[in-house]
């Protein structure tokens, strides 16, 4: 399956992932005590706690641990998909790229969702897909953003990965941060050197650009935006 032009954002799958499982968690609880009360006429005070006790525990905690852990990476995600490639931005990072750029797309599985087979407890269905471009940049896209990408993704760009516990590594998310961080700082001292350097001539910006190794790669991008805005404004006879 392909979706054309098709735009993924504020987390559209959390109905399927999260309100259907609490809602059949809640329902489970209660059953099995009324189930008891009606067989036997009495309801054991111990058995309800600890069945409640076994679903905080083993299916209620796990699967809020694994929604807040994918939420914090998608919350903001807006993702668009057409027969081209994909369009990935988040916050202030926004990146296009075909599917010829990705080297590949790792699902991260749980075991019973890797090996296809019967999932016991709600937080088996969580997934994410870890996005490697060739170029070495890495996106991440959870089950909560879109849980189609299996379909959409060319199959022989697809690995799978078995876990125990399918949270998104920390490292994963502090690498995309830091990547974000620093092209905002990169940007700003740019901006800072076109701001000192708006004075100079054509002849002297050219010589940042050619001495490039005695200036930081902030004042060299800083010169080269500036010879740009007067190739532009040239012609008109207007001046810096």
């Amino acid at each position: 399956m392909m979706a054309k032009n098709k735009i993924y954002k504020n987390l559209p799958y959390k109905k399927i992932y999260l309100y259907r499982f609490v809602v059949l968690m809640i329902l489970i609880s209660l059953l099995i005590p009324l189930f008891g009360l009606l067989k036997s006429g009495t309801i054991s005070l111990f058995a309800t706690l600890a069945m409640l006790i076994w679903t905080i525990s083993f299916y209620l905690l796990p699967m809020l641990i694994l929604y807040f852990n994918y939420r914090s990476y998608n919350k903001y995600t807006i993702l668009q998909i057409s027969n081209n490639g994909i369009t990935y931005k988040d916050g202030l990072q926004k990146r296009a790229f075909p599917f010829e750029e990705i080297e590949y797309v790792e699902f991260n599985l749980s075991y019973p969702l890797y090996e296809n087979r019967w999932r016991l407890a709600f937080w088996d269905e969580y997934y994410y897909a870890l996005v490697k471009l060739k170029d070495g940049e890495k996106y991440i896209i959870t089950c909560l953003l879109c849980d189609e990408l299996k379909e959409i993704i060319p199959i022989d760009l697809i690995k799978k990965r078995r876990r125990v516990f399918p949270l998104v590594q920390i490292k994963e998310k502090i690498k995309l941060s830091n990547l974000v961080n620093d092209n905002i700082l990169f940007e700003k001292k740019v901006q800072s050197f076109i701001i000192k350097f708006k004075n100079k001539s054509e002849l002297e910006l050219q010589n940042i650009v050619k001495s490039k190794n005695e200036y930081q790669s902030e004042a060299v991008q800083a010169a080269k935006k500036l010879l740009k805005l007067k190739e532009v404004i040239s012609p008109v006879g207007q001046t810096l």
